[in-house]
């Protein structure tokens, strides 16, 4: 992983964390035939680092500053992790069933179908800009199919008993 010493930088260390930390004490605790899991689960050990990170720089700051920026990076968390990641399982499920339906899955098709759902999402007050079209194309996570949901369910999971404020 890169690291530049920035906030962003330290919660991407965290989530890396809590998938080498998963794996190490399930291998270390459980026998070979019980030792693999799900990437569901994966992803809960991963998000779970990131909200007991997030509640440890909540509860500590003094710094009314670093308190209010750190409410907006959970706010900007929430809809990149959860909001997002569901309407990338969306588009997902649509392209899969396209595929199926033996329709053709060209970039102006793709790109109607994501921008077709950020109108949807977002809704008509937010103004969606024209090069978003193409977002869909940068999303690594879809060369594994329906993975993305995961992170939703996972922040989801991990956020639930963690008191920020």
């Amino acid at each position: 992983m890169n690291y530049d010493n920035t906030i962003d930088d330290m919660f991407t260390l965290a989530h890396e964390m809590g998938h080498a930390l998963h794996y190490s004490y399930t291998h270390a605790n459980q026998p070979v035939v019980y030792g693999s899991y799900s990437m569901l689960l994966a992803e809960v050990a991963s998000t779970v680092n990131e909200a007991l990170l997030m509640n440890y720089m909540i509860n500590t700051t003094t710094d009314k500053t670093m308190y209010n920026y750190l409410l907006s990076l959970f706010i900007q968390q929430f809809v990149g992790t959860f909001f997002r990641q569901i309407m990338l399982a969306e588009f997902e499920m649509i392209t899969h069933d396209m595929a199926d339906q033996g329709k053709p899955l060209t970039a102006d098709s793709l790109s109607k179908l994501y921008r077709s759902l950020c109108e949807k999402y977002y809704g008509a007050t937010v103004v969606i800009n024209d090069k978003a079209d193409c977002q869909w194309s940068r999303i690594p996570h879809f060369y594994r199919p329906f993975y993305v949901y995961q992170y939703a369910i996972g922040f989801a999971a991990s956020h639930r008993y963690t008191k920020h404020f």
